[in-house]
């Protein structure tokens, strides 16, 4: 006669499996959730935090800076939209995000200024260089040597070069030697500071993280590398 033995066993033994299982999908669960959680940890730099509209919960936005002459603009500096971006020269979100702002600014020639400030992430090792150069380059050669040398930062990093920011001074129309005495020197540091400074009391999120000022009032927000179409809409919303 055949024994139920075998049978016994493997109820005796489906209680360890099962937890052992559980224990297995828990660990994975945990793995999942540690993973997710590493990913946000790095929303600062992931570009696509926001989905294109004006945040309008809180009103931290509407404390920033108004636009000046300090800053580095591209586009008719009395446009009634000013587009305020905090920026990474080493974030390849910002560099995706750099040439739709380009071409906003082209496509509403006189409508839309573009304004950047600087945002270098501390875990990006060549983005504070990169802002002092950036800084050093505008004072010697002014506002169209700052976005001559941006461009070209930007296409280097972008496609995996270590740029050669004393190189791209030069090309941008500056001179080795006024480049020199000015770049590493620390002379910019409270600048950037304060770029840092003015995008944390205005709801920083991440870079790039942008404001859209018309008419000189705050009126929201882009956080992320939005598309092209996405920052359009904004603009024709505001226009």
């Amino acid at each position: 006669m055949l024994s139920y033995k075998p049978m016994k066993d493997f109820e005796k033994l489906s209680v360890p499996i099962s937890v052992i299982i559980a224990g297995a999908l828990i660990a994975g669960a945990v793995v999942y959730t540690n993973k997710s959680q590493s990913s946000d940890n790095y929303r600062a730099d992931a570009g696509s935090a926001g989905v294109g509209q004006p945040i309008e919960q809180g009103a931290a936005y509407k404390e920033v800076k108004p636009v000046s002459n300090d800053d580095h603009i591209l586009g008719d500096k009395n446009a009634r939209i000013k587009i305020v971006e905090f920026s990474d020269f080493e974030c390849p979100f910002c560099a995706s995000f750099h040439p739709n702002m380009k071409r906003v600014v082209d496509e509403y020639k006189g409508e839309v200024a573009w304004v950047y400030r600087h945002y270098p992430l501390d875990f990006h090792q060549k983005a504070m260089p990169a802002a002092d150069a950036s800084e050093c380059v505008a004072s010697k050669g002014g506002n169209d040597a700052f976005w001559k040398f941006a461009d070209k930062v930007f296409e280097e990093f972008s496609s995996g070069k270590d740029p050669d920011f004393s190189t791209i001074a030069v090309a941008s129309g500056v001179s080795k030697s006024a480049f020199d005495s000015c770049a590493g020197k620390g002379s910019f540091d409270s600048k950037i500071k304060g770029n840092m400074d003015d995008a944390a009391k205005s709801g920083f999120r991440g870079t790039p993280y942008s404001i859209i000022i018309v008419d000189g009032e705050p009126k929201g927000t882009i956080d992320g590398a939005q598309p092209y179409e996405q920052i359009k809409s904004l603009v024709e919303k505001y226009k």
